[in-house]
């Protein structure tokens, strides 16, 4: 009979832990508090997901299991609160709906760039898209402010569609995405299943942060989600 191991991943108690009758039960401690997306489905024949828990109970060969350890690492995202720093930028807002985004948005993206550099002003990180909302409605109309982080060095900046301004501290948990914006959704709906679990209190207000931006293979594109919570 094949030896088979046990492992029980419980993001509640930051444990993995497995056994086999070859050896003692052994606890493996990581600091992770809530378990992402796990794509162990290559690894082993059996695995039950207890949805809208953080249980998941696999079984493997015991060969296996340090090949589960490395991807459990590599797909594992913690959950905390994080405040981000205030930062200086350059700005622009609309008011638009996802419906026209894209139309709205135009060429906003790439004028902000040429703007701060053509103004002396140093580029200082990615672009990040802010977005705050009244009501949490698909088709609702909201605010979204295109931020480009800049060093000054004591130049000022401002005209009749960009601006600088100061961006306040903003306390948030972050999901990265990783892949084609089309499929960002996902990342969204796991993320706010995580505040649920975690009795987090979303605000009304959520950020893109556009860390790679890969327009001829949108599957190397990086865009970390800042959600802000109390």
């Amino acid at each position: 009979m094949q030896l088979r191991t046990k492992l029980n991943i419980r993001t509640s108690i930051s444990d993995i832990s497995y056994q086999s009758n070859q050896s003692k039960n052994t606890v493996y401690k990581d600091t992770s508090k809530f378990i992402n997306n796990i794509y162990l489905s290559k690894l082993f024949t059996k695995i039950i997901l207890f949805k809208n828990t953080t249980d998941i109970r696999l079984s493997l060969p015991p060969y296996r299991f340090a090949e589960v350890i490395q991807l459990y690492h590599k797909n594992t995202q913690i959950m905390e609160k994080t405040i981000a720093p205030a930062m200086t930028v350059v700005s622009t807002q609309i008011r638009t709906t996802f419906e026209k985004l894209s139309k709205d948005v135009g060429n906003l993206p790439k004028e902000i760039v040429v703007e701060a550099v053509q103004a002396g002003l140093h580029l200082a990180g990615p672009q990040y898209w802010y977005y705050t909302w009244e009501v949490c409605d698909m088709e609702a109309e909201f605010d979204l402010k295109i931020c480009l982080p800049v060093a000054t060095f004591g130049k000022t900046f401002t005209n009749n569609k960009f601006k600088l301004e100061r961006l306040e501290e903003y306390q948030h948990v972050k999901r990265t995405h990783l892949g084609d914006w089309a499929n960002m959704k996902n990342s969204y709906e796991s993320l706010m299943l995580d505040l649920k679990n975690l009795n987090y209190i979303p605000e009304r207000s959520c950020r893109e942060v556009y860390i790679n931006c890969d327009f001829d293979d949108p599957s190397n594109n990086i865009t970390e989600i800042q959600y802000q919570v109390k």
